[in-house]
């Protein structure tokens, strides 16, 4: 049989085209990409971090590592609860705290008597660790261990016999607990330590701290990727994944999963400027030689990692906020969740949890892509198999590509009707390298294109809000310098509005402000644990000049829907208060009247110009009022840098500003550094007096100087002046 020449003609084209879509050669890898043990990290996203150690009991984040180990008591640790509460607020795994700095092991080592064969706890039979591995195997969730190399508790820690110490221990770890996900090496490390009774300090830090660890730490890499080769291995720079530079629960806009080769050793030892040290960690490098990206860590207690019973979670608009600013920024989040001494989970902190995941749950409900069309105008070889419908088809193993050549395209969304939308979900195939450098989102008004946002990287995951918009079309456009573009994913979804938070201030004279979104009701008690009859609708500003809690949510009036409740305590108002003396000040600028004036955003400096007085350095402060002195906090410069941040510290109270006697509190800020928030540091019971003294013996990387943003007082006046 002969075919129509015409019929013949269109045959031969189509077998041709048909030819050549699957022939089309996809992308070749781009810089650096991820290993599979990476790529299933990524996929983590968010996980657990749960804090039990001796800083659970004794009242500090880095406890000195002489505690008696008698006072670990968990008698209601139930591992099964915690994976249930892990799993249902949305996580996909668990870093479990195996040891702290104070050395503390909750696991049964044969390398340690300082470990829960010690404890009371099930007749020291107890194994933390064991029963996790096996909860988490029961409930799905993937595994992973925290271990700090810093040992306060060890005689030997600092010299050489400690070493093979950590490699034992290690081993140990990877032989008797299962599959790990993740291997998280804290490189955290002061100086001062109960050392075996040596109550000393041990200064190797910089240089010398990466002598001391390296050759241990890579060998610990080897014996992990024999051993655990699935495992990721966390440490400043990596080798498998970084820090992002801060545990304040953001990662930055632009966030390249890829680093320079910079040959880092330890804790990233050389890089000598430590500010691009940190710009680094928090942005990675643009074509960077590997592939290490960021975790972002972060407290669900802002007032500390540990637990404190006075400390209160944050509240779900800040939960959801920081996901958005990590998960949605190309990091992964970890929570580090405070356990209660009875090992338990705070129910405060679990409705917390569940708040986040049910908010998640009502942004992500419906991807309003699946009945929408989309075009892209260039389309790799022309080919199917990377149209721009397989960025948007919930396979992140397919997707949309261009030509080689292509530094700009754009994917057009047309969802057939007027749709509203205020996110924007992307993902890259990073198993191809991360590619994007910027883009932006417009919608089609009329006949006019109007951006309404953009920013610069996207990777494995980045997450856009907005306001809410109404339109049929929106076209996304991508830009790189990689030699094509990749978008394995894509995502629009119009988020509920949720009520914002309540904003809370108090002046210098003690009147409290508190304010809330427009058409709402913002109600506020004082108290520790009021009742629902105690809540007043707020009108006027509050007196809280001596002092007290204060509790505060809003509320919308037609809808009857509250936000969480914020929890706020203030110290003794400071209006009438002096500085009678200080070692010195920077003048104008950061005067010592800085860390008294009620405005974070100011400070007290120690001289820096014509002259760099050295440690110790002191500021005394005059109350005006005789005060029963339950406690003191302390709040570092919050300008992003730490000069002058102090670590070591006393603190005195007197009766008349001359004879101080011993210090009231003698300790040390032990992660100011990592997390430069208010530090509340409360006496074992209260002093009655006048005037206080702050003196710092030593400051955040060896700093001559000292300051603070500002000083309080908590307590009660007991004679007015």
């Amino acid at each position: 049989m002969k075919l129509h020449p015409a019929l013949a003609i269109a045959l031969t084209l189509l077998t041709a085209s048909v030819f050549a879509a699957e022939s089309t050669a996809p992308p070749k890898p781009w810089g650096a990409v991820p290993s599979e043990r990476q790529l299933k990290w990524h996929e983590t996203e968010y996980y657990a971090l749960p804090h039990f150690t001796m800083g659970t009991y004794v009242g500090q984040d880095w406890p000195w590592g002489g505690d008696d180990a008698s006072l670990i008591n968990p008698k209601k640790f139930d591992a099964d609860k915690w994976c249930r509460v892990y799993k249902a607020a949305g996580m996909k795994g668990v870093v479990f705290f195996v040891k702290h700095h104070d050395g503390f092991c909750v696991w049964q080592s044969e390398h340690t008597d300082y470990d829960l064969e010690a404890s009371p706890w099930k007749n020291g039979q107890g194994d933390m660790l064991a029963e996790m591995a096996a909860a988490c195997k029961r409930h799905g969730l993937k595994l992973g261990v925290y271990y700090s190399f810093w040992d306060r508790h060890r005689a030997d820690w600092g010299k050489p016999g400690y070493l093979p110490h950590i490699k034992n221990q290690m081993r140990e770890l990877f032989t008797n607990y299962g599959d790990l996900f993740m291997v998280w090496i804290d490189g955290a490390h002061g100086t001062g330590g109960y050392y075996g009774g040596a109550n000393e300090n041990r200064n190797i830090g910089g240089k010398h701290l990466t002598e001391y660890y390296e050759k241990t730490y890579r060998e610990i890499i080897a014996m992990g990727r024999q051993l655990q080769p699935n495992a990721c291995f966390f440490n400043a720079f990596g080798p498998d994944v970084r820090w992002c530079g801060n545990e304040a629960g953001h990662s930055p806009e632009t966030n390249w999963a890829t680093i320079g080769d910079y040959g880092l050793g330890w804790m990233g030892y050389p890089f000598s400027d430590i500010g691009k040290f940190i710009s680094t960690l928090q942005t990675g490098d643009e074509g960077g030689e590997l592939w290490i990206p960021s975790e972002a860590d972060t407290r669900i207690r802002a007032a500390a990692a540990f637990w404190r019973d006075y400390t209160m979670p944050k509240t779900v608009n800040q939960l959801v906020d920081t996901y958005y600013k990590t998960v949605g920024q190309n990091a992964a989040l970890d929570f580090m969740i405070a356990i209660n001494p009875d090992g338990d989970i705070d129910e405060r902190d679990i409705d917390a949890l569940m708040g986040l995941k049910r908010q998640l749950d009502r942004d992500f409900a419906v991807n309003l892509l699946d009945k929408a069309t989309l075009s892209a105008d260039n389309v790799r070889g022309d080919a199917k198999q990377f149209a721009a419908a397989e960025a948007a088809d919930n396979d992140t193993m397919t997707y949309w590509a261009t030509d080689d050549g292509v530094s700009t395209a754009s994917i057009i969304v047309d969802f057939g009707k007027a749709t509203t939308f205020n996110r924007l979900l992307m993902q890259e195939y990073i198993r191809l390298g991360q590619r994007v450098n910027s883009f932006t989102l417009e919608i089609l008004e009329g006949d006019v294109w109007r951006k309404i946002a953009g920013s610069t990287t996207i990777g494995y995951k980045r997450i856009l809000r907005f306001d809410r918009v109404e339109v049929r079309k929106a076209r996304i456009t991508f830009n790189t310098k990689a030699p094509s573009l990749l978008i394995s994913n894509l995502g629009v979804y119009n988020a509920p509005l949720i009520l914002e938070d309540p904003t809370v201030k108090r002046d210098k004279d003690g009147m409290v402000t508190i304010t809330g979104p427009e058409f709402t009701q913002v109600l506020y008690a004082i108290g520790k644990k009021p009742k629902a009859k105690d809540y007043k609708v707020y009108d006027k500003p509050v007196s809280l000049i001596k002092g007290g809690i204060l509790n505060a949510f809003c509320k919308d009036p037609v809808t009857n829907e509250k936000t969480d409740m914020l929890t706020t305590e203030f110290g003794i108002g400071k209006g009438k208060w002096k500085v009678v003396s200080f070692s010195s000040e920077q003048q104008n600028a950061h005067g010592a009247e800085r860390a008294i004036d009620d405005n974070p955003q100011t400070f007290w400096h120690t001289q820096w110009q014509g002259g760099q007085p050295g440690q110790p350095h002191h500021i005394a402060i005059d109350l005006t009022d005789t005060v029963m002195i339950d406690g003191f906090t302390y709040l570092p410069r919050q300008d992003g840098r730490d000069g002058g941040v102090i670590y070591d510290y006393e603190f005195f109270v007197s009766q008349d500003g001359k004879q101080w006697g011993k210090p009231v509190i003698k300790n040390y800020f032990g992660n100011i550094q990592n997390s430069p928030q208010q530090q509340i540091l409360r006496f074992d019971k209260p002093v009655k007096g006048r005037y206080i003294k702050l003196v710092s013996q030593s400051a955040i990387g060896g700093h001559p100087f000292a300051g603070a943003a500002e000083i309080g007082v908590l307590g009660t006046i007991t004679i007015e002046r």
